[in-house]
């Protein structure tokens, strides 16, 4: 652990949580966000945490809607992004 004593994770949560403030501020009404962040591993239980200002369903639904887009533009589909 580092000398201030918190775990990896939870100093990435806790720096996560400040800059969602931020972002949240930063963003006119009726706007969400969600920001990942992850451990660059190829193993099983490799950390990854969000911090989001939106609803669980609507944050799944956007990721969904996200991984379909990014598969669509590997193939040569569009470039937008529509939810």
């Amino acid at each position: 652990m580092s000398p201030d004593n918190k775990s990896p994770q939870k100093r990435v949560r806790d720096r996560m949580q400040t800059m969602g403030k931020f972002i949240s501020r930063g963003l006119p009404p009726g706007w969400g966000f969600g920001l990942l962040v992850f451990e660059f591993r190829d193993t099983p239980g490799a950390n990854l945490q969000y911090v989001s200002n939106a609803e669980r369903d609507d944050m799944i639904r956007v990721l969904r809607g996200y991984a379909d887009h990014l598969e669509r533009q590997a193939k040569g589909g569009t470039p937008e992004m529509l939810l």
